[in-house]
């Protein structure tokens, strides 16, 4: 998940900057045969700051400030990623920001550089390239290693002309990212993206409330398949008479614990401080005791077994529109099934092997 800072650049004041960014984001979530997909969070009311652990686009628009980043009169942006990459290992990138040089250059939404004027949209595109922990693959025209200046957006000068990631990154994308479901860039989703209602989700998942202000398309779960996606866990119920217990995937915040009747493994990974093996579950769960389901605070309608708060197990999700012939979507939303290949980029990135940071250029 990506944020953007609210004010945008000083130079444009119609919220076409901010728009431009997200097309950007969209433009490499849509390419063919990937399932990256960027999601954008809230806005943020203030700047950024690398460091703080949220993945983040703004323009410095001060003098004094430039320095801190590495920018001058010379560096348009820089993408500042917050990861060491080790050769022969996947990295996980826990925040990566995108810095764009507002004082020394005029900034514009329509995508020329008429006056000088650096367009948003391909200077975005280029450095989303390297929060992907993409290489700059052509430093110049005779670079041996380059595949060719019209294959990808990642060279030596900005392409003012390209309307998304070229053949040579789009390959990359494919070979990191490969397509594993039905999901698209314009729906259905895959887990974690945002929806409306159960229909906007591929089969098998729903729509409900996420950790960041807003529903996305969630997976089941169970006592026998506890595996969630990341920043996700299995939030149980009581189990049913396969003695097996449902459950749903709690989409955590970015330091959120895991709420009562989740799985844990460590009692500091829970609210409760609590994790104990919990026979009506059949699983380590963040144990909460209880006399009755008012003693269970949290966002689902819990439920008081034995002394023990266990959550509502099956959800239905955020019901699809219904039409004057019925239901505009199918009931399979509600059948549980094992998810697989989680890659979707949410606060975190996985990082490829060998590939070395971008650092600032123009």
């Amino acid at each position: 998940m990506f944020q953007l800072h609210s004010a945008g650049s000083d130079d444009i004041n119609d919220g076409s900057d901010l728009q431009r960014i997200e097309e950007a984001f969209q433009a490499w979530s849509c390419a063919e045969g990937t399932n990256l997909r960027f999601i954008r969070g809230s806005d943020l009311s203030s700047q950024g700051s690398h460091g703080d652990g949220v993945t983040s686009i703004y323009w410095i628009e001060n003098e004094s400030e430039l320095a801190a980043y590495g920018l001058t009169d010379k560096n348009v942006a820089v993408t500042l990623n917050n990861a060491i990459i080790e050769t022969g290992a996947m990295v996980v990138n826990d925040e990566t920001d995108i810095v764009l040089n507002g004082f020394h250059f005029t900034w514009n939404s329509q995508g020329s550089s008429k006056d000088g004027q650096v367009p948003i949209f391909p200077v975005l595109l280029s450095h989303i390239g390297s929060m992907l922990g993409f290489s700059q693959s052509c430093e110049s025209a005779e670079d041996p290693a380059c595949p060719g200046v019209d294959n990808t957006i990642l060279k030596y000068f900005y392409d003012y002309q390209a309307q998304g990631p070229l053949s040579d990154d789009v390959l990359a994308l494919q070979d990191l990212y490969p397509a594993d479901d039905d999901s698209s860039c314009n729906g259905p989703y895959r887990h974690g993206e945002r929806c409306k209602n159960n229909c906007d989700c591929i089969s098998d998942l729903i729509c409900m409330d996420g950790a960041h202000g807003f529903p996305v398309c969630t997976p089941s779960c169970s006592s026998d398949n506890s595996n969630c996606p990341p920043s996700f866990t299995c939030l149980f119920g009581e189990k049913d008479e396969d003695d097996v217990a449902p459950g749903i995937c709690h989409q955590l915040g970015r330091v959120e614990l895991n709420p009562i009747s989740s799985y844990c493994e460590t009692n500091n990974q829970c609210t409760t401080n609590s994790c104990l093996a919990v026979s009506e579950v059949g699983r380590s769960i963040c144990r909460q005791t209880c006399d009755s389901a008012s003693d269970c605070e949290g966002q689902y309608h819990y439920q008081c077994i034995e002394g023990i708060c266990l959550g509502p197990g099956q959800l239905n999700g955020i019901s699809c529109p219904v039409e004057e012939t019925g239901c505009a979507c199918q009931s399979a939303h509600e059948t549980p099934s094992k998810q697989t290949g989680w890659f979707l980029l949410f606060a975190s990135l996985l990082l490829y092997p060998l590939m070395r940071r971008r650092g600032v250029r123009v």
